[in-house]
C-alpha cells in the first residue's frame, strides 16, 4: 500500500470524526461561537466565529477523495469571512493534487506552520503494555471526566467539556479510560469508519505520566478494532522537532505504527 492509498483511507475518516463531533455541539455553545461547518470538493471545512484557533479554524482532505480546484480555495476564503475567521489552518493530505493545492496556498499568503506525522497499521497481532493503571471502555457515566481530561491536556477552555462529552454513546465512538484505583486520569477515542479506526483525544494528566497509561489505551483500542472487523487504524501526531517532546509520537511507533507520511499545515493570518 503506497502513500496515496494510506492517505485515501486515513484523511476521509478524521474529516468526518470532526463533521460528526461539530454536529454535536451543545446549543449554548453554538449560540455563542456560531459554528460554520462546510463540505467542499470531499475537503471539510470549521470555522467558529470570531476565533483565531488554528484548531478549531481548519480544512481538511481536500483533494483526496474528490477533483479540487483553485476556485476552492476561494470558497474557503468566502466562509472565512463570513465567520469572521482571523486565522484558520490548512492541511494537506498527499494525493495527485498535493502540489497543485500547495501552490495556490502559497499564492494565496499562507505559510507553512508546521507538520503532524499519520500513524497507519493494521490489526493484526496483539500489543502488551505494562502499566499499573486500569485501562476501561467508558460510558455516559464518565463522560465530562473525560471531556475535562482532553481540555485540560489539550489547553482547551473548559466550555468544551460538554462538547467532548456529548460523544460518548453515540454510533461508532468508542471511548476508553485509564483509572488509578477510581480516578480517571488518561483517555482515548476509537473512531469507526468502513474497515478503519481511527485514534483521537488521547490526554494524560501529568501527575500520572510515564506510567503506560497512553500506550495500554492504544493497545486497548487496536483490540477493539480487531474485535469490530476492521483491518486497519490509524491516527496523527506532532512531528518531532528539536526542543519538543515526542511523547505520542513515540507510544504510536511502540504500539506496532507504521510512520506513514508527513502532512504539512499551512496557516492563514488576517
Amino acid at each position: 500500500m503506497n502513500t496515496y492509498d494510506i492517505a485515501r483511507i486515513a484523511s476521509p475518516i478524521g474529516a468526518e470524526l470532526r463533521e460528526r463531533w461539530w454536529d454535536l455541539m451543545p446549543e449554548d455553545l453554538a449560540r455563542k461561537h456560531r459554528p460554520w461547518v462546510k463540505r467542499i470538493g470531499g475537503g471539510l471545512i470549521t470555522f467558529l466565529s470570531g476565533t483565531t484557533s488554528k484548531s478549531m479554524n481548519v480544512v481538511l482532505n481536500l483533494g483526496v477523495s474528490e477533483t479540487a480546484k483553485k476556485s476552492m480555495i476561494d470558497e474557503v476564503f468566502e466562509l472565512a469571512a463570513t465567520a469572521r475567521a482571523q486565522r484558520f489552518s490548512f492541511h494537506v493530505s498527499p494525493s495527485a493534487q498535493s502540489s497543485r493545492i500547495e501552490k495556490w496556498l502559497i499564492e494565496k499568503n499562507f505559510r507553512l506552520h508546521n507538520y503532524y506525522r499519520i500513524h497507519f497499521r493494521d490489526t493484526t497481532g496483539s500489543v502488551k503494555i505494562e502499566t499499573d493503571l486500569t485501562v476501561k471502555k467508558i460510558n455516559k457515566e464518565h463522560a465530562i471526566a473525560f471531556g475535562r481530561i482532553v481540555c485540560e491536556n489539550f489547553g482547551w477552555p473548559a466550555g468544551r467539556v460538554p462538547w467532548i462529552a456529548a460523544t460518548v454513546g453515540q454510533r461508532g465512538f468508542h471511548h476508553y479510560m485509564a483509572f488509578a484505583e477510581e480516578v480517571p486520569v488518561a483517555t482515548g477515542l476509537l473512531y469507526v469508519k468502513d474497515d478503519c479506526g481511527y485514534l483521537a483525544f488521547g490526554a494524560t494528566m501529568s501527575r500520572y505520566r510515564r506510567r503506560g497509561g497512553q500506550g495500554a489505551l492504544i493497545a486497548a483500542r487496536i483490540k477493539k478494532a480487531r474485535q469490530l472487523g476492521l483491518r486497519f487504524v490509524t491516527a496523527d501526531t506532532f512531528a518531532p522537532m528539536p526542543g519538543r517532546p515526542a511523547v505520542s509520537y513515540r507510544n504510536f511507533s511502540r504500539t506496532g505504527f507504521e510512520d506513514a507520511y508527513q502532512q504539512p499545515v499551512f496557516v492563514w493570518e488576517k
